[in-house]
C-alpha cells in the first residue's frame, strides 16, 4: 500500500478564536463624579438610605422632613444638617422642598481652606424675596429683596448658571430676575478665604432670607485640585440629569 506523506499527524481539532473582553460598563454621571479625584462630595436626594430624618429612619412618604443628607463620596464627611425638627426641609419624591419660613440646611465642612470648596445645589423658585447661600457670621451671597446690598462684602463668590456673582455685583433686582423666574438653576459657591466661623447653609437665614421652593445639594469639589476641571464637566452633567427630572 501506498502511503501518502503528510507529515505529523496532528488530529482534526479546532482552535476557537478567543472571545473579546465584554466592554466596561459605562458609569452614570452620578458615579462618575464620585470616582473623580477632585470631587469631595456627591449627593442624591433620590437614594433614601442617604437620607435620615430629624426623628431617625429614611424618609418615605412626602409629609418627612430631611434631618441630614449624606455624602456619597465620603460618609461622614461633608454632610448636609438641619438645626432642628422645626427647620428640617421636606422630603417629596427626591426632591427637597423649603417652606420660606425657617427651613435651611446647614454643611458640616471638615476642617480644611473653605475657599478651596466649590459648592454647587440645584435651586427652582419664585419667590419674591430670597438669600442663594449664608456662607458665615453676617456674610452672605445673592440676596435679593430682602437687604441693602446683594452680597455682603467677604461673603465669597456664587455662580448663576456658570455666571459669577460677588460682592457689588450684581444688584438685588438683577439677582431676582435671574433665579427667582420659576425654571431651575445652577448655584455654585466658594466662601471667602478664611472663613470659619460658621457652616453656611441654604434654604435661608432668619425669617426675611428664607426661600420657599426647591434646593437640591449636587456635589463640593476641590478647585486647587488639578482634576477640578473634569470634575465641574461630570457635575454639570448630574446637575443636568437631576434638573431633567423636574418639571419645568
Amino acid at each position: 500500500m501506498t502511503m501518502l506523506g503528510f507529515g505529523t499527524y496532528r488530529g482534526a481539532r479546532r482552535t476557537r478564536p478567543t472571545a473579546a473582553p465584554a466592554p466596561p460598563l459605562e458609569l452614570s454621571a452620578r458615579d462618575a463624579l464620585i470616582a473623580a479625584p477632585a470631587t469631595l462630595a456627591v449627593w442624591d436626594t433620590t437614594e433614601v438610605a442617604s437620607m435620615t430624618r430629624p426623628e431617625g429612619g429614611n424618609p418615605s412618604t412626602p409629609a418627612d422632613t430631611i434631618g441630614t443628607l449624606a455624602n456619597l463620596k465620603t460618609p461622614g464627611t461633608f454632610s448636609w444638617t438641619s438645626a432642628s425638627p422645626s427647620t428640617a426641609p421636606q422630603w417629596k419624591d427626591g426632591i427637597i422642598a423649603f417652606d420660606g419660613v425657617d427651613d435651611d440646611l446647614r454643611l458640616q465642612i471638615p476642617n480644611l481652606p473653605r475657599s478651596d470648596v466649590h459648592v454647587i445645589f440645584l435651586l427652582k423658585t419664585d419667590d419674591p424675596t430670597g438669600l442663594l447661600v449664608y456662607t458665615g457670621t453676617n456674610t452672605y451671597l445673592g440676596a435679593w429683596e430682602v437687604s441693602t446690598a446683594a452680597n455682603s462684602s467677604g461673603g465669597g463668590t456664587c455662580h448663576i448658571d456658570g455666571t459669577v456673582v460677588s460682592s457689588g455685583n450684581p444688584t438685588r433686582s438683577q439677582i431676582k430676575a435671574s433665579v427667582a423666574d420659576g425654571h431651575v438653576h445652577r448655584i455654585g459657591f466658594q466662601m471667602a478665604h478664611g472663613s470659619t466661623s460658621q457652616l453656611p447653609r441654604i434654604g435661608g437665614y432668619g425669617v426675611q432670607y428664607c426661600v420657599q421652593g426647591v434646593l437640591i445639594p449636587i456635589c463640593a469639589l476641590q478647585t486647587t485640585h488639578s482634576g477640578f476641571p473634569d470634575a465641574l464637566a461630570l457635575a454639570i452633567a448630574y446637575f443636568d440629569e437631576r434638573a431633567a427630572g423636574l418639571t419645568e
